[in-house]
């Protein structure tokens, strides 16, 4: 499978550089997160008037979180797969869009589900358009909005050149082409 390029600053590279880092050496999620943020890794870096700031230990915190959630990391802080499945960024990007979709259908959210409510919406007269958050409100998942974005947005970011796309104003796309 041929995934899509993507920048240092992109989610799959956030998940990479946790993995990579994540070496059941730290005592918490905390911990590992205010490693990560001191040394200042630039995929937890973003722009902000202008100039490039890096993202607070909390917010970072989420990041680790996620990949827990996934199954990247375990509960000790320690990377899930063998090293060869992360150090080369195309076949952590295999791994990691492949986590994101058990995830999905673990939590009663899959692409098919999230796929036929997007339908519906815009099958609707008038239209309802298919946000993440409107998606994410009509799925009988008790997965958090924020674990829901995260997973979207990876699958729109690896996958784009399949079924799913976002567009800047996350706004899901089927089989590349809004449908009214």
């Amino acid at each position: 499978m041929t995934l899509n390029p993507t920048q240092t600053r992109d989610l799959d590279h956030k998940f990479q550089r946790i993995v990579i880092e994540s070496k059941g050496r730290f005592a918490n999620t905390s911990e590992f997160a205010t490693f990560l943020h001191d040394n200042k890794f630039s995929e937890f870096s973003y722009k902000h008037d202008g100039m490039m700031v890096m993202a607070k230990p909390n917010t970072i915190e989420k990041y680790i979180a996620y990949a827990r959630a996934i199954s990247l990391i375990d509960n000790y802080l320690k990377p899930t797969n063998s090293h060869t499945q992360y150090s080369n960024l195309e076949k952590f990007q295999q791994w990691l869009s492949g986590c994101v979709i058990k995830y999905l259908n673990s939590n009663n959210a899959s692409l098919t589900d999230i796929t036929s409510i997007a339908k519906q919406f815009l099958s609707q007269s008038p239209p309802i358009m298919p946000t993440i958050r409107n998606v994410h409100n009509s799925l009988r998942s008790h997965l958090p909005f924020w674990a829901f974005d995260y997973s979207v947005k990876i699958i729109s970011l690896l996958r784009s050149s399949k079924n799913y796309r976002l567009q800047s104003n996350p706004v899901f796309i089927i089989n590349g082409v809004l449908v009214p």
